[in-house]
């Protein structure tokens, strides 16, 4: 109550007339003008709708490849672009990848953990709905080749135009060097 639906059509009217209070004249039609009305009819904007949220592999070792996309996501086609926010929590972090992005689908290394994957999807005029999902992510036994394939990686994808994906893959490399050897 007291809120406009969206995806609902309002017409509003103001009806205007002369009372013992008000008069109103109007220097084209005289001083004995009668009502006015004015009508305005308004559709509330509905926010995106119908699509998912889908974490490829579900589970998987820290330092995996995720991949993370929004399909089947649609909207009225003068709402469009939507754009695509994705992120985790782990306990009480939150990881934002990805903010606003006309990108619908996003490679990620996550660190270890039980995370909550979030995503929200915006049109043009700010509606925006959620979803979200969850990712298994246990710890890797890892060997000194498998550092040095890694902190390769993270080499190549700052070379190859994306640094945010070396970014996440150092940082999930440095919590699990910091697991490794007791420090947080």
């Amino acid at each position: 109550s007291g809120a406009l639906t969206a995806g609902a059509t309002y017409a509003f009217e103001l009806t205007v007339s002369p009372s013992d209070t008000f008069n109103f004249e109007s220097t084209a039609l005289g001083s004995n003008v009668g009502s006015a009305i004015a009508e305005v009819t308004v559709t509330i904007n509905a926010p995106p709708y119908g699509g998912g949220l889908t974490v490829s592999p579900e589970s998987g070792e820290a330092l995996t490849d995720f991949e993370l996309t929004a399909p089947g996501w649609s909207d009225d086609d003068s709402d469009l672009p939507l754009t695509y926010s994705f992120g985790y929590s782990l306990g009480s972090t939150i990881q934002v990848l990805g903010s606003n992005s006309l990108a619908d689908s996003l490679s990620v290394v996550f660190p270890a953990g039980e995370l909550a994957i979030s995503l929200v999807v915006s049109d043009a005029y700010g509606a925006w709905s959620t979803k979200s999902g969850a990712v298994s992510v246990s710890t890797p036994t890892l060997s000194a080749d498998d550092f040095l394939l890694s902190v390769e990686r993270a080499k190549d994808s700052v070379e190859g135009g994306t640094p945010e994906v070396a970014q996440r893959l150092l940082v999930a490399l440095a919590r699990l060097l910091g697991d490794a050897f007791g420090s947080s």
